[in-house]
Order: C-alpha cells, then sequence, then structure tokens
C-alpha cells in the first residue's frame, strides 16, 4: 500500500508523510500539511496545533486513541502505544529482524522510498 502512494507522491491531491518525519520535526510537517492544503495557520495557530498533534496528547484523547473502539483488543496493545521510532528492537528478535530486513529490502528496492526506523 505504501508504494501505491509513494507512486503518487508528485500527484496534485496526494501528501506522503510518515510518522518518523513528524517524530523528528512535527511543526514543519505541519507547515507541509498547511501549504497542501492551501491554509494559512493563524497567529498563535501553531502553538496550539503543536500541542494537540503531540503523542501525549493524541493517546490521552478517545477521539485519536480508539479507547472505546471495540475493534481493538486495547488490553493486549493500546492502538497507540509508546510513540517511540526504534521501540521495535524491544520485540522483535534477531531472526524476525533479518526476516523483516529482507522482505522490506525486496519490495522496495529501487522505489527511492526509505524509512528511518531509529532515531
Amino acid at each position: 500500500m505504501n508504494l501505491y502512494w509513494w507512486g503518487r507522491r508528485n500527484d496534485d491531491n496526494v501528501l506522503f508523510l510518515k510518522y518518523e518525519d513528524m517524530k523528528h520535526d512535527l511543526k514543519s510537517v505541519v507547515v507541509q500539511i498547511a501549504k497542501f492544503l492551501g491554509c494559512e495557520i493563524p497567529t498563535g495557530g501553531m502553538e496550539k496545533i503543536l500541542s494537540h498533534c503531540s503523542f501525549a496528547s493524541m493517546k490521552n484523547n478517545a477521539m485519536t486513541n480508539y479507547s472505546e473502539s471495540t475493534d481493538i483488543r486495547q488490553d493486549i496493545s493500546p492502538f497507540l502505544r509508546k510513540g517511540v521510532v526504534g521501540d521495535w528492537k524491544n520485540y522483535f528478535t534477531v531472526a524476525q529482524n533479518q526476516a523483516f530486513d529482507k522482505i522490506y529490502y525486496e519490495k522496495l528496492k529501487g522505489s527511492g522510498l526509505v524509512f528511518d526506523f531509529e532515531m
């Protein structure tokens, strides 16, 4: 699915964003979204947006954390867990990581799409 949208990233009606980019520099991504939508961020608006879009805020908001959803087993793992790039290292075995890397490189080879798995 990511490759499909990656291939359409230059379409006028597509904005391709990655979570890792938002974690690295949320303000720049907000500016990018506003520009894409043709919106101007009002004075004082950026601070409110950054506050509402922070992982901590979204994790505590029932409208974004799916805590009221019956489709997600929150008792097993909440929809929004930690918000940490690279946390996979705490769960993948070496063998799982190697298997993932193999598939990742096969599927994305030559596409130019790169994900940052650590920050």
